[in-house]
């Protein structure tokens, strides 16, 4: 058995236990410790919070590698690392002649990566061969032009790779330097990468239709872990009735999800009731972490603009791009203007458009899904009489779906409100106001009057005072256009 020789107050035992339950169950299965000991292990090592999944992955690639649990457990910092940076890492060291990749030397590659070839071979960590061209023994096929001139023992492991690494991937992606230098700046990951694993990820995209001016333009491609690509086109193919393939060509960061968080994802999706078509036009969703979606699933039923826009088949669009929803609807709260929907909190145009214009108006698209929603009738049947009322668009979901149930809640029937349809412009403090004054008149029985006519009368008196024209929607009086007359 397996013992962290640690010491900590009662306690902070207590304390620990309730922190890192997961890991601790984990550790204390996998490697035979008492679950104190392994709550100690944890926290002294930096393991208390980590995602409970990926430290499994981390033991499993760890003894994949064919080190043993004795080992693994006295070299904490390999259950820190990232197991797919784990993998990698022992891929690029053996094809840079590294002989001896021990736990101690896995879990400090970077470290050793930068020292110069000669040092690495005092210590007997490399071969004593030529590791420019043990390198190249690993480029298949090489490519017809591909030449770098002779490096010497002096300069580090890691300038060989680079300079090898720089004219393969000219020459297997037709590119410049200044291409390469542009690709490296930006995905920094790529520079340590193993050869099979960037021919593997290169055969993969192109397999998928990527030309190499993409692959060169979404640069992670090239540090993707390429079993998970493999993984995902194999056993998700169908995804929520998804192409998959065309889905990576369309959004190509689907090559860096993992199987599993796929899985916690969609998941979390059809727990909160997303439907797989919605899923299907959104499939850029799983770029996302597994917690972030729940978060943001959970957000947006807390915001009521977007709450109103549950329905819409772009919804996830707000998931994927809430911050920036969040920071669109608060500009435009700030400048007053009142009515949002999808296109304008999701979508890439028309936003400042919108801005510039000052326009506080719905789109037309948009309002008919969301009265055909309420409503439950198709959209083409409501819209020529929806239009009728001059300010059709002006008036903000959220205000229409408030007087929508008020009014329910009233008793009056769907088809009841749908008959006097333009009712759901006007704000609910009016419609009470309003009905009150019918009730107190002496000169109106309600008893007499079907509900239909009851709601009409109500818009009678909302609009007898602006004399027709629509202004009655307004909390405050603005005066229409004179030639809009409400018919």
């Amino acid at each position: 058995m397996l013992r962290p020789f640690l010491k900590v107050s009662n306690g902070s035992k207590r304390f620990y236990s309730k922190k890192c339950k997961a890991q601790t169950e984990i550790l204390s299965d996998m490697f035979g410790i008492t679950k104190n000991n392994a709550t100690l292990y944890a926290k002294a090592n930096g393991l208390d919070k980590k995602d409970p999944d990926i430290l499994i992955e981390s033991i499993r690639i760890s003894r994949m590698l064919g080190y043993a649990d004795m080992e693994i457990f006295n070299n904490p910092r390999l259950l820190r690392t990232h197991p797919v940076e784990l993998h990698q890492h022992s891929m690029v060291l053996e094809e840079g002649a590294f002989n001896n990749i021990t736990p101690h030397v896995l879990s400090r590659a970077r470290t050793y990566m930068g020292k110069s070839i000669k040092e690495l071979k005092l210590v007997k960590l490399i071969k004593d061969v030529n590791v420019q061209k043990h390198f190249i023994g690993f480029i298949n096929p090489l490519p017809k032009k591909f030449f770098v001139e002779e490096m010497d023992d002096n300069v580090s492991w890691k300038t060989v790779h680079y300079v090898i690494l720089r004219e393969f991937l000219k020459q297997k992606l037709n590119a410049s330097e200044d291409d390469i230098v542009k690709l490296f700046r930006i995905h920094k990951m790529v520079i340590n990468k193993s050869f099979r694993v960037i021919q593997e990820n290169i055969k993969l995209a192109k397999e998928l239709g990527f030309t190499d001016k993409k692959i060169l333009k979404y640069g992670y491609i090239l540090h993707n872990y390429p079993q998970y690509t493999k993984t995902i086109l194999d056993d998700f193919s169908n995804l929520a009735g998804a192409d998959m393939r065309e889905s990576m060509r369309k959004f190509p960061k689907l090559f860096m999800t993992s199987p599993k968080n796929m899985i916690k994802i969609y998941g979390a999706l059809k727990g909160h009731n997303i439907s797989d078509e919605t899923i299907q036009k959104n499939m850029n969703i799983f770029h996302l972490s597994p917690e972030t979606v729940k978060f943001r699933l959970g957000e947006l039923k807390k915001v009521p603009e977007f709450k109103i826009l549950l329905d819409n088949p772009r919804i996830l669009q707000l998931v994927v791009h809430q911050n920036r929803a969040k920071s669109r609807l608060s500009f435009l709260k700030q400048l007053q203007l009142r009515c949002t929907n999808y296109t304008l909190l999701g979508s890439n145009c028309e936003f400042d458009d919108h801005i510039k214009e000052g326009k506080d108006k719905n789109a037309s698209r948009e309002t008919l899904k969301f009265l055909s929603k309420i409503f439950k009738v198709n959209s083409s049947i409501i819209k020529k009489r929806w239009q009728l009322h001059p300010f059709n668009l002006q008036v903000p979901y959220l205000d229409m779906e408030k007087t929508f149930q008020h009014l329910k809640s009233l008793d009056f029937q769907t088809k009841d409100i749908y008959d006097c349809m333009h009712i759901i412009l006007y704000p609910k403090e009016k419609i009470i106001k309003a009905l009150g004054d019918i009730r107190n008149d002496k000169n109106i029985n309600c008893d007499n009057l079907t509900p239909a006519q009851i709601l009409n009368l109500i818009l009678y008196f909302l609009e007898r005072e602006h004399h027709f024209t629509g202004n009655g929607v307004w909390q405050k009086y603005e005066t229409a256009p004179p030639d809009k007359v409400l018919e």
